[in-house]
């Protein structure tokens, strides 16, 4: 299954499952300032439906996104950990994801099933 669940002003949130192995990619710009009017539902819905599944959460091509969608994306993860199986969260290697996926490993550390690596984009 590969479905793109949502695109909005530059921004995409989409969804590929095979088997038991899943990824969530976020691509592109998100600078909206209320981001979870609409990530929230997706998280949710995502989170339930994926539940059997390893999931990697890739952001290796999101360009940019502010800070009110850093809090979503720790609700992505906290979520998919909730379900047991194992969270990757790919970061790109370039400075701006570097930051966040620092705080993202720290926060990682109080979750059971969540790893945090920085990849180049292959």
């Amino acid at each position: 299954m590969s479905e793109c669940l949502y695109q909005r002003d530059g921004f995409v949130f989409s969804v590929e499952q095979s088997g038991e192995k899943a990824t969530v990619a976020w691509k592109g710009v998100c600078d909206d300032r209320s981001p979870s009017r609409f990530v929230s539902p997706l998280i949710e819905e995502w989170g339930e439906k994926l539940k059997e599944c390893d999931v990697t959460v890739d952001l290796r091509q999101l360009e940019y996104m502010n800070s009110a969608m850093v809090m979503q994306l720790i609700n992505l993860v906290k979520r998919l950990d909730q379900n047991g199986k194992t969270v990757t969260v790919l970061f790109l290697n370039v400075e701006w994801q570097r930051v966040h996926g620092t705080c993202m490993a720290a926060i990682a550390r109080t979750l059971r099933n969540v790893r945090v690596e920085h990849q180049l984009l292959a």
